[in-house]
């Protein structure tokens, strides 16, 4: 999992909290929550995480919180599959 965000934050910190959700028999629930470093890239900041999941069918946003002088920040699901 990897992205981008508009603004720039401190290098190496610890931004970024990745959300997993995987698809069950109910509907999604949360599997695993983790977090990723920025790193500087340009205006903005970047992150990738690697992770390790079981098959199925599953979907993961990517959320930052608040902070002087940032706003809060979170991207849409994205889903895919790992067989």
């Amino acid at each position: 999992m990897s992205g981008k965000l508009d603004t720039r934050h401190p290098a190496k910190s610890r931004t970024v909290t990745l959300s997993f959700q995987r698809l069950g028999a109910a509907g999604w629930v949360d599997a695993l929550s983790t977090w990723s470093a920025a790193a500087n890239s340009g205006m903005g900041s970047r992150y990738s995480r690697t992770v390790t999941l079981a098959a199925g069918k599953w979907r993961v946003r990517a959320c930052t919180k608040a902070d002087t002088p940032h706003a809060a920040e979170t991207t849409k699901w994205v889903g895919f599959a790992v067989k």
